[in-house]
């Protein structure tokens, strides 16, 4: 019996090694070209399944480059249908380190939770929580958390700074990492 614990641990460890998250085909972790994630993020035009007015081609992502040789990508794209700002990262050694979506309307939060768990399987965490808005109401708080042997994490939070609107998160250790340092002051 012992024997079969160790061989089934060692299996589960082995799976959740294997398990990638990835948004529209950009594997997070894995390298990427800024043509890669324009075209896979493109809201309308010739590799969306959206025509494109004119001026709508201005909101398709655009990627340019930052410091230490890393590419951030920014614009408009879709999650399951539904409109979505991205900042996609790209670090220096050409890798997706990051991918965060915002103003996601928040009455898509159900159909994208269920379709993230088709896609990922069960969160590793679900939290409850109360937020507040400016007038005193009150609303139940839905975070979900997936995260693989490698520590990459996927983050859908409900409720991202209103009421009306989700974020979901994409990223690597050295991201979460980057994004807790300190900053310098003064640096506006």
């Amino acid at each position: 019996m012992r024997a079969k614990t160790y061989l089934m641990s060692g299996a589960l460890l082995l799976c959740g090694a294997a398990h990638s998250f990835d948004f529209k085909g950009l594997v997070l972790g894995d390298l990427a070209t800024t043509d890669a994630v324009e075209s896979a993020l493109a809201y309308c035009g010739p590799t969306s399944d959206r025509k494109c007015e004119p001026y709508q081609l201005r909101m398709n992502v655009k990627c340019g480059a930052g410091e230490n040789n890393w590419q951030i990508c920014n614009g408009i794209t879709t999650v399951a249908g539904n409109a979505a700002r991205v900042n996609l990262v790209i670090n220096g050694e050409g890798v997706i380190q990051r991918i965060a979506l915002s103003d996601i309307s928040s009455r898509a939060f159900g159909d994208i939770s269920e379709q993230l768990k088709t896609k990922f399987g069960k969160p590793r965490t679900q939290k409850q929580s109360a937020v507040q808005n400016g007038f005193g109401a009150v609303f139940e708080q839905t975070e979900l958390v997936w995260s693989n042997a490698k520590r990459h994490r996927v983050e859908f939070i409900e409720y991202d700074g209103s009421i009306d609107n989700s974020s979901l998160y994409f990223g690597i250790p050295q991201d979460r990492q980057q994004i807790a340092r300190p900053r310098k002051k003064g640096d506006l």
